[in-house]
């Protein structure tokens, strides 16, 4: 009994950083006074990215993203990522899986050139970091398999690949554990990016934590990840209090590498007509905000000519509304989107998806 206490109290540390962090939560969010309602403007322009990479499975879920299932072969269920494209350069890429003696094994395969020009043998487990947004490189991240399955929280072995050179960068790369003797403490473990993203999902908030997987550079933060583009996080939170009337909801950006936060839109509870819409292509995720302007929170620029922005991937929501429905939508207010997030959260999904 004494030893389930300890490991209840060192989780809670771990989470809260202290009951004392909880205290001042609750006394700033009640103090918490409204600001002023903003809406993000530059006049630095920036040319629309109109490349699109088609893959023939929607993305579902920021882990699916890389840990897509095929069944090709028929002990390859579990297998991450078949069949899913990267566009390095001009260059197309597929992920493939062979077989030897029974056992599957990677592929990277040049679609142009028509032949393997990445493999991995099959006593590793292989997560794809796609970082081609605008570095144009993935980075494989390799587990040793034991007795079918890879059982421990470190990559053995990083290796870049910038559609020349397969390049190996780190040995030994730890990753923190879900859990702290049987209590969990982590909800969720993505990789995204050049990123390993750790979900912390409470009934107040959402905090992650990010790691950087070529330096260890971590970065922590409170919010709700709706999207992440090369190093640039889009977030949604709220601030203030329903009960004192000073409800706010803010959609910003954060970058990863230097923590530099750029706040996009701020709204009051109440002013539920300002509707926004996301689109994405290779290099870009561009926000439509209610000035009419289309930022590329990349950039932080206004894309330049919005004529061809349809042939962009346009992102939606699942919406819940006062109805108790969900509805698909394109365009949304950050007060609907909170809401939503608020009633049913599910952190092994995406906020925004095709």
């Amino acid at each position: 009994m004494k030893k389930s206490l300890l490991v209840f109290a060192a989780a809670t540390t771990f989470l809260f950083t202290g009951c004392g962090n909880i205290q001042n939560q609750i006394e700033n969010t009640l103090s918490t006074e409204k600001k002023e309602q903003v809406v993000f403007t530059t006049n630095e322009i920036i040319d629309l990215d109109t490349r699109t990479v088609q893959n023939t499975k929607s993305d579902t879920s920021l882990s699916e993203m890389w840990e897509e299932s095929s069944s090709r072969f028929g002990k390859l269920q579990n297998i991450k990522n078949d069949y899913k494209k990267y566009l390095i350069g001009n260059k197309l890429y597929q992920v493939r899986y062979d077989t030897d003696r029974g056992n599957p094994f990677f592929n990277l395969y040049d679609l142009k050139e028509k032949k393997n020009v990445v493999t991995f043998e099959y006593r590793y487990a292989i997560t794809i970091f796609n970082d081609t947004d605008i570095n144009d490189k993935l980075y494989f991240g390799l587990k040793k398999i034991y007795n079918g399955k890879s059982t421990y929280n470190k990559f053995d072995k990083i290796y870049s690949f910038d559609g020349n050179e397969l390049k190996e960068l780190r040995t030994n790369v730890n990753e923190k554990s879900m859990y702290l003797g049987k209590t969990r403490i982590i909800s969720h473990i993505s990789y995204f990016n050049k990123y390993i993203i750790y979900t912390i999902h409470t009934k107040n908030y959402n905090r992650y934590e990010v790691v950087n997987i070529l330096d260890d550079k971590e970065t922590k933060f409170e919010a709700t990840l709706l999207a992440i583009k090369h190093n640039k996080a889009l977030l949604i939170k709220k601030t203030g209090s329903t009960l004192f009337n000073t409800r706010q909801y803010e959609l910003i950006t954060l970058n990863l590498d230097t923590n530099e936060e750029t706040l996009l839109m701020r709204r009051s509870a109440g002013n539920n007509k300002d509707f926004i819409s996301f689109f994405e292509s290779k290099s870009q995720l561009i926000t439509k905000l209610p000035n009419n302007e289309f930022i590329d929170i990349v950039s932080m620029k206004k894309i330049k000519d919005t004529s061809e922005i349809n042939k962009l991937n346009k992102l939606k929501a699942k919406i819940y509304n006062i109805d108790k429905m969900y509805s698909e939508e394109y365009e949304i207010t950050l007060e609907d989107l909170s809401y939503s997030i608020d009633y049913n959260f599910d952190d092994t999904k995406p906020v925004l998806y095709r």
